[in-house]
């Protein structure tokens, strides 16, 4: 691949997308020197990440958290859903690939006890290992199972490998006959805070998808659909030998680089219009210590200076910040200003749950204000 073309797809009809200011964020947190660098295909729609970067260690989330705990039993009700939609059978033998704090796997052996799972991760994110599962610290590279598999999963994996044609072709190795590959990652049709990993290193549409497995002599793509947990995640189902019948649905491209340039404007234009409401040295606080509280160190540098301490509910399941984070009741006792930091959907019951405990509204900031 080079920089002019689609790292999927091939074509070299591409176009850069505008770099948001600040340095480039990992998924987990880590910030790099780098300017943000991403290649939008107008072919496909895909986007290709061209920064440069080795990635030594991760550790996105222990899973502790109560919105975590809840997050992974959606999502492992989800997936249930979906193979059960593929095999009915109640004893079917599962591997979760990049199985991160192994709390999906866990959550999925609760609900269906007679499932043998095996999950794999080459950075667990907790020491504690789940009952009832087979945990294995190790890459799908290094991996060597005594049996094959009915269904291979990975969850939001796929888009940081280097080359995900092998990374889905060591998988199909893996399965029985008739066995599945369920692959889901961050679906491109919204724009979402995705967009802003640099370890994201691709970001498929379904034609991007569709054209990739296209490029394999064993796999065929029989479906994909939006993930029932998340609409901002997408599922595509494989299986081994056999003509592809999915059509990727029509998309706009254009809309599509207009959507993703005004989320990579957005993140300096809100900087500068919360700054504007403040005083030239005031310090503010943050309601949050999660993933959208990172993305704010990395791509609201300014505004960030200013942030004395993060404020949370519980401590269980914070990411990882120098700053010193406090409990709610805590900040009760100041009268500095709150940023709201938490992704959209959560910012309302936030902001009503702020209200509720005490903060006056004068103190609250909200992110998503025009």
């Amino acid at each position: 691949m080079t920089e002019k073309q689609c790292g999927i797809c091939g074509s070299g009809d591409v176009r850069s997308l505008p770099a948001p200011a600040g340095g480039a964020m990992i998924s987990d947190g880590a910030l790099l020197p780098q300017t943000l660098d991403k290649l939008h295909c107008n072919s496909c729609g895909s986007l290709t990440t061209l920064n440069q970067f080795t990635l030594n260690s991760y550790h996105r989330s222990n899973g502790l958290s109560d919105w975590e705990k809840a997050r992974h039993e959606d999502i492992a009700a989800g997936l249930k859903t979906v193979i059960r939609g593929q095999n009915t059978s109640q004893d079917l033998a599962i591997l979760e690939v990049g199985a991160g704090n192994f709390a999906t796997s866990a959550a999925l052996k609760r609900l269906c006890p007679d499932y043998l799972i095996t999950a794999i991760e080459p950075y667990p994110e907790n020491e504690k290992r789940p009952d009832g599962i087979t945990c294995i610290a190790a890459g799908l590279a290094a991996y060597e199972p005594t049996s094959m598999f009915d269904v291979v999963v990975s969850n939001q994996v796929i888009e940081h490998v280097d080359d995900p044609l092998t990374f889905l072709e060591t998988q199909q190795r893996l399965l029985k006959p008739g066995g599945r590959i369920l692959v889901c990652c961050p679906a491109q049709t919204s724009v979402s805070n995705e967009l802003m990993f640099v370890d994201h290193l691709w970001h498929f549409t379904a034609a991007g998808f569709a054209a990739l497995i296209s490029r394999s002599r064993d796999l065929a793509l029989c479906d994909a659909f939006l993930a029932p947990w998340d609409p901002l995640t997408q599922v595509f189902i494989l299986r081994r030998d056999g003509c592809s019948g999915f059509a990727p649905p029509q998309m706009n491209i254009d809309a599509l680089f207009e959507e993703r340039s005004h989320l990579m404007a957005w993140w300096s234009a809100r900087e500068r219009a919360i700054l504007a409401t403040l005083g030239h040295t005031e310090l503010i606080s943050i309601f949050g210590a999660g993933e959208l509280t990172q993305l704010l160190r990395a791509y609201m540098p300014g505004l960030y200076d200013r942030v004395q301490h993060l404020v949370v509910t519980q401590r269980d399941g914070c990411r990882q910040f120098e700053e010193p984070i406090i409990l709610l009741q805590e900040a009760l006792d100041t009268d500095d200003k709150m940023l709201i930091g938490v992704r959209p959907q959560a910012h309302d019951k936030v902001r009503e749950m702020l209200l509720h405990q005490g903060v006056v509204p004068s103190r609250i900031i909200d992110l998503y204000s025009h």
